[in-house]
């Protein structure tokens, strides 16, 4: 009924949740309606609502700007997730957008630089950006984030003014440059490219208006070339204009362009071996490829299809097999595309940020991937869910702690073990990811990953290994069902992960001759991006440590080649980051799979709460205290039952006393031995068990019911 009413926020706690109407709805989110809720947190600061009567995106982000800007406040973080087309990346945008607009205005104006673009614009024009290179239209979602985010938005201590933006990415999906499924597009940036629009550039980066000449772009597999919401066109002339407002040069601009063209390139390739020779078709487009990135073709070509020379020789060895070496060529396009877009973010976080963090307040804002089950699930998806799973203990816990934190406020000190049995951690699920992630990294070949999950399973049962010797349900454990297959049961639910090409997606490296042809490139940006450093002097040190890691390999280093172990760390340091803060929760929810507006299938939603961790969190209070009222909205529903008697001076006295008095009428007839295992109260609120409110309802009902009858008896 909401969503028909076209209101699409809801509160569950502390929990905003907010469907994606797949419409436009007017008056949502602008200026006008900022500016009201701004004055509304003047009107009613948070802290003195009995109810959140008016739930909006942009409430939410102004409670956590109001907590940031009290005294030895902890830094604020926003969490939004959701699955794909829940309305994440629009979600993030007006949180970004209200941040910048609270900032300005508190600031009397923006900050320029000498060029006269504001910060707060340079910081709301990096989102083009990391659009047009982390996101793809999918089967879910035109406009969907391969990768994770969290934008750190940092004020001066002693002005609150903003002095600058930091962004970290997580797991950038390099697989789809060369894997595409059926009615989906590669990533913006390539069609954007191709519909530019200016022949002398297309001309110089050697490519044509016509995504369906590109392998990359067209696999044949029923790809999609357009998008009826995004305008290619447009959106290219977009993402120049806020490079250049970050403060790109056209030098970088082009640079950028023409990596984006050698990967693409790289699909039209085929390198094949005839007669023990290498054969590459078409020739020129491969020198191309190598004219564009600056590296000599030969060697290119040698790297990427010969072993590499024996120790202590320089001769390369025989060719690899025709297979291998699209694969090798597949995995230099992935790594050239990763690099560049990390590369941008390094650039974009050195320009936009001139602070010092020991030194600043911030607001974050992390833009997570939801909980993910495809048909067929690999690698990826492990390290999403594993993400979600992480999120959910502390999403769990902060509404635990916050819940106790409450009976504190209260006066409620003596109960607050009441609530410790409400409180169920997911950490053994963690705990197995964690050390599958450990194990599988020393694995040869797919087919031997049954063993690690067969290990396990030994493992947990005989609870020998110490990593397991406090889990206790068998829901915990991993199994193996099918030969390619094994399920972990996930908090959420069962998720069967396939083993294909799980290896080498865990490698997740690239040849070391392949690496050296890049770092030896004639255009210093090229080295810049391999080495992901912003001038000649970093790119230096960089590679010297490169080459000293190649002689003097580092152990610690090693392992953190691996997809898992590298996502692993990553989770642990976003993890710690966000303990620091206070947080606020966002949960965005799709209202049906067709994208259709304004339809609502309750069980697809329904899923989706249980996935976000929404439901858990209610079940906590259920099995808590679930019904909290202030003593004056208790009075007012419950006043017709007995005589109250006169207010006094003391109003919350007043409503105190009264709530017990009614409390007593509607159960003195009862027989109930222990109300305060039903029933607490504290010092502005009434705690009551779903149970016992019900039956309160009930004893109302009555009482008026044998009212009502004496008086019409008296009549």
């Amino acid at each position: 009924n909401r969503l028909k009413e076209k209101k699409t926020f809801t509160n569950v706690g502390p929990t905003l949740l907010i469907v994606n109407p797949f419409t436009r709805i007017e008056g949502v989110y602008n200026d006008e309606v900022l500016e009201h809720f701004i004055e509304k947190q003047e009107r009613e600061p948070p802290e003195t609502r009995q109810c959140i009567d008016e739930p909006h995106l942009y409430d939410l982000v102004l409670i956590a700007i109001k907590e940031l800007l009290k005294p030895n406040s902890k830094n604020q973080a926003l969490v939004i997730s959701g699955e794909s087309g829940a309305g994440k990346t629009e979600a993030a945008k007006n949180c970004m957008e209200c941040i910048t607009h609270y900032f300005t205005k508190l600031a009397g104006g923006s900050k320029s630089d000498s060029n006269d673009i504001p910060l707060e614009r340079k910081i709301l024009n990096c989102n083009p950006i990391l659009e047009a290179f982390g996101n793809a239209k999918t089967v879910r979602n035109d406009n969907s984030s391969r990768f994770g985010k969290y934008v750190k938005i940092k004020l001066a201590p002693a002005t609150n003014v903003i002095t600058g933006a930091e962004i970290t990415a997580y797991l950038l999906e390099k697989s789809r440059i060369s894997e595409l499924t059926i009615k989906e597009r590669n990533y913006h940036v390539f069609y954007f490219l191709l519909s530019c629009g200016d022949d002398k550039l297309l001309s110089e980066l050697h490519l044509c208006n016509d995504p369906k000449k590109d392998k990359y772009l067209n696999t044949g597999s029923g790809q999609i070339m357009t998008v009826p919401t995004i305008n290619d066109k447009e959106l290219f002339d977009e993402l120049k204009s806020c490079f250049e407002s970050t403060g790109f040069t056209q030098e970088e601009i082009l640079t950028i362009f023409k990596v984006v063209a050698a990967v693409l390139l790289l699909g039209n390739v085929n390198m094949d071996v005839k007669n023990d020779k290498l054969v590459i078709e078409p020739k020129m487009t491969f020198e191309h490829i190598c004219t564009l990135i600056d590296v000599d073709s030969t060697k290119l070509a040698t790297v990427l299809s010969r072993k590499p020379p024996m120790f202590g020789t320089k001769e390369y060895g025989g060719l690899y097999t025709p297979k291998l070496i699209k694969s090798y060529k597949d995995a230099l396009a992935k790594e050239l595309y990763n690099r560049l877009f990390f590369w941008i973010i390094t650039k974009l976080n050195n320009k936009l940020d001139s602070s010092h963090e020991s030194e600043c307040k911030y607001i974050g804002l992390l833009d997570i991937f939801g909980f993910e089950c495809f048909d067929k699930n690999s690698l990826e998806q492990l390290c999403i869910n594993y993400t979600n799973e992480q999120l959910q203990q502390l999403y769990i816990k902060d509404i635990f702690e916050s819940d106790k934190a409450e009976f504190r406020r209260e006066g409620l000190e003596s109960k607050v073990h009441l609530l410790d049995a409400t409180y169920k951690d997911n950490k053994d699920i963690i705990r197995l990811i964690k050390v599958f992630f450990d194990r599988s990294k020393d694995v040869k070949a797919d087919v031997q990953i049954y063993d690690v999950v067969a290990a396990f399973d030994k493992e947990i049962e005989s609870k020998k290994d110490k990593a397991f010797s406090k889990v206790k349900e068998n829901k915990f454990l991993l199994n193996r069902i099918k030969k390619d297959i094994f399920v972990i049961e996930h908090t959420a639910k069962n998720v069967e992960y396939s083993i294909d090409n799980f290896v080498e997606k865990n490698k997740d490296e690239t040849k070391a001759g392949v690496i050296d042809t890049l770092l030896d490139s004639g255009n210093l940006i090229i080295q810049m991006i391999f080495t992901n450093t912003t001038t000649e002097e970093e790119k230096k040190a960089e590679h010297e440590r490169i080459l000293e890691e190649r002689v003097k390999p580092d152990v610690n280093k090693i392992k953190m080649r691996y997809l898992g172990t590298k996502f692993k760390r990553q989770m642990s340091q976003l993890k710690t980051e966000l303990k620091l803060c206070d947080h606020h929760y966002i949960r965005c929810l799709k209202p049906n799979e067709e994208k259709k507006a304004l339809l609502f299938f309750p069980n697809f939603v329904f899923n989706q709460i249980q996935y976000l961790g929404v439901l858990a969190t209610i079940q906590v209070r259920k099995t808590g205290f679930p019904i909290r009222r202030y003593y004056k909205d208790f009075v007012e529903n419950f006043k017709l039952v007995t005589n109250l008697g006169e207010k006094g001076n003391d109003e919350l006295l007043y409503y105190q006393e009264s709530s017990k008095k009614i409390i007593d009428e509607l159960t003195k007839d009862q027989n109930i031995a222990n109300i305060e295992d039903l029933c607490l109260y504290g010092k502005n609120k009434i705690y009551m068990k779903q149970n016992f409110s019900s039956l309160l309802e009930i004893a109302k009902g009555e009482k008026l019911k044998s009212k009502i009858n004496r008086m019409k008896i008296m009549k």
